[in-house]
């Protein structure tokens, strides 16, 4: 769930509501549905490789969450169609929204 959380705060964040109305949404969403995971180096590392597969074509930011996701078992669940095709091709079971 790490990317469906970004999307869902930048869409939030695109809206006009005040700010402690963001806050409390986001924090109903970690409550109830996302685990946050601390980013360890490791993650970066794995990133910087995954970005330098020109084959993948992923954008840094995405190959974050592609690596956290590998570090993790974690399922990619993202509305970018390119990044869920390249997520099982490092080993991550993706969910297309």
């Amino acid at each position: 769930m790490i990317k469906f959380a970004c999307v869902v705060f930048s869409h939030t964040l695109k809206e006009s509501f005040p700010i402690h109305s963001v806050k409390k949404k986001m924090n109903i969403l970690i409550d109830g549905l996302i685990l946050v995971l601390p980013v360890q180096r490791a993650s970066f590392r794995k990133a910087a490789s995954l970005a330098d597969q020109a084959a993948l074509s992923l954008r840094a930011g995405d190959a974050l969450h592609l690596a956290l996701c590998a570090d993790n078992g974690a399922t990619m669940c993202t509305l970018d169609q390119s990044l869920a095709k390249a997520a099982p091709l490092v080993g991550v079971e993706a969910v297309l929204l």
